[in-house]
């Protein structure tokens, strides 16, 4: 069920339950709290606008899971042929046989319904993806629905969206009352480093052969892969899509357990996708040789009954916790879901605990927040690890000793976190 806001008077949004936190992205949780804000105050029509058509897909699929116990769900995952094929999608969806019926026949059953629905203080979502791709009577027929919504309030309220060719399509001057409607358009931007990893890792892990016996992503796919895949991506979720299918069906037919760099070059090479600056050959030569010489620092894992495990520093965020959304899980009664960040700063690599239940731990003290050294052994649960700074790492560590201590300044800081009771959220400041 979805909460209602604390006070209405505020833009925020009362925590949702732990499900709808499920992900570490601020960008989607805060489009989902638009959708919410927009529900609750009764708009007649919502706006989401990404990078390409998976983005939007991903926050309307957030939105109306929670959405979906105080409503009646109608999504519309394709164009509609004319107004009629519309509305026969929508009848069906709410639970009547549409073909014997005239599209006006169509339009009053959707009229009673929603009379229906307000009575029994139930709301009705109509969720229309793609919807630039829809022709002009869809796109009238669209448009009538929420000016009689706005007029009668009967509880319908449309999310419409698509990639950039929808704000083309609604500056049109003929569906300018759609956008008086509709408020401030949601703006999805491309996915950071950080937001890849979470979407490849969600794709690859659901994607495996059933029966698969492999739980850790690592064993899935090569860590700097991944940073192969975001940059020519460049963070859009339909290129990622691609490149990541391609991935899984040459790991499928070749010779190949896992998703190496190699291999990854190799589906962006056969799917054709320049990259960054137009030159993809470059690009991956240059991102081999990075990985070469940076020699980034790891962090060497040791949990018990278990062989140690490594895993790269980078330039990234690294979430280890008990939820298998993390960078590494670890199981345990005492891990928390998200239990801690390691952030890897200008000064050094940071350990942030996340609001855990039983803490974390560096030398067996416990911190909120600390910067590590060479060989400092932090505590999760009952795991050990122990940071092993690369050269990078070694000559930040030796700036900070210059300059008198530890980096603890809030205000200067590369990323802060947000606690909400077992999740979080990172907010960037750099």
């Amino acid at each position: 069920m979805l909460l209602r806001p604390v006070n209405e008077n505020r833009q925020d949004v009362k925590v949702l339950h732990e499900k709808s936190l499920s992900t570490t992205i601020k960008r989607y949780r805060s489009a989902v709290q638009q959708l919410i804000r927009a529900f609750f105050d009764h708009r007649p029509v919502a706006v989401v606008v990404g990078a390409g058509r998976l983005a939007p897909s991903h926050v309307l699929a957030k939105f109306l899971e929670l959405a979906a116990e105080d409503a009646e769900i109608v999504t519309i995952g394709g164009p509609a042929q004319s107004a009629t094929d519309f509305m026969r999608q929508i009848v069906q969806s709410i639970g009547f046989d549409p073909d014997p019926l005239s599209l006006n026949d169509l339009e009053s059953v959707l009229d009673l319904f929603l009379q229906h629905q307000q009575k029994t203080g139930r709301r009705t979502v109509i969720s229309v993806q793609e919807f630039d791709a829809n022709g002009w009577w869809v796109l009238d027929k669209i448009r009538r629905l929420i000016e009689c919504e706005a007029e009668d309030r009967n509880g319908l309220m449309m999310l419409l969206s698509g990639p950039p060719s929808v704000n083309v399509v609604l500056d049109e001057p003929v569906l300018d009352t759609i956008s008086a409607h509709a408020g401030d358009r949601i703006v999805l931007s491309p996915f950071s480093l950080s937001e890849t990893r979470d979407f490849i890792r969600k794709h690859v892990m659901s994607a495996m052969i059933p029966g698969n016996s492999r739980h850790d992503i690592g064993e899935i796919i090569d860590f700097y892969a991944t940073n192969i895949i975001h940059e020519y991506s460049q963070g859009i979720p339909d290129e990622l899509h691609k490149i990541c299918n391609k991935c899984l069906e040459i790991l499928s037919t070749a010779n190949e357990t896992r998703i190496s760099i190699d291999l990854a070059k190799k589906a962006v090479s056969l799917i054709g996708i320049a990259g960054p600056g137009n030159d993809a050959d470059a690009g991956a030569v240059d991102m081999d040789e990075t990985a070469e010489v940076a020699a980034p620092g790891y962090l060497l894992v040791e949990v018990r009954g278990e062989p140690a495990k490594e895993i790269p520093v980078g330039n990234g965020n690294i979430v280890i916790g008990r939820d298998q959304l993390c960078d590494f899980s670890i199981s345990g009664l005492r891990v928390s879901r998200f239990h801690s960040l390691f952030s890897l700063t200008a000064r050094g690599l940071v350990v942030a605990d996340l609001g855990s239940t039983n803490g974390t731990f560096v030398n067996g003290n416990k911190v909120e927040r600390y910067t590590l050294d060479q060989d400092d052994i932090v505590g999760i649960g009952h795991a050990r690890i122990r940071y092993v700074p690369g050269a990078a790492e070694l000559l930040a560590q030796a700036m900070r000793s210059d300059d008198g201590g530890r980096f603890e300044d809030e205000a200067n800081q590369e990323s802060s976190v947000n606690f909400v009771g077992d999740t979080f959220k990172l907010l960037s400041t750099s």
